[in-house]
């Protein structure tokens, strides 16, 4: 998401800057209207989205639509099987988004090569024993229901 908003940040001019993320639980008992009108052309990130209901999506899409003063980028972030929830709960919801990312988890060998990354712009230097030490941390740690992080790699790196 960094790389999207930094992306915009440098190619947009009417781009403000400003940025918040909330979850689509943060949302409750809040002002939509007042929140996107504090920030126009800016971007709104919006996590776990699959678990948004049809009347957030509605003052959402009216916020958006209604802003006095420029524009919003909504960014929906969630699991692919949570967007798919999402647009089959609420398909009039993806008239209004367009693009759709998806990213994949990296596998192990994905999973070494940003290690051994990360330790070169930390100045540590991995020998061959240490690739496959980190080949073994990682698949401990992979498993069928948990995807190795490339939070976690830096955690075994450190």
């Amino acid at each position: 998401m960094q790389n999207i908003v930094l992306h915009l940040s440098k190619t947009n001019r009417a781009f403000s800057g400003k940025t918040k993320v909330f979850s689509s639980e943060e949302f409750n008992g809040k002002d939509i209207f007042a929140i996107v009108n504090e920030m126009p052309n800016g971007v709104m990130i919006i996590d776990n989205a699959g678990e948004m209901s049809a009347d957030l999506c509605n003052k959402l899409i009216r916020a958006g639509n209604e802003m006095e003063n420029g524009g919003i980028l909504y960014i929906l972030v969630d699991t692919k099987s949570g967007i798919e929830r999402l647009s089959r709960s609420y398909a009039k919801i993806m008239e209004y988004f367009n693009l759709s990312i998806d990213i994949s988890a990296l596998d192990n060998d994905g999973l070494v090569k940003y290690g051994k990354a990360y330790a070169k712009e930390k100045e540590y230097s991995i020998d061959d024993m240490g690739v496959l030490a980190l080949y073994n941390r990682i698949e401990e740690r992979q498993t069928s229901n948990h995807a190795v992080t490339i939070d976690e790699v830096k955690e075994i790196i450190h």
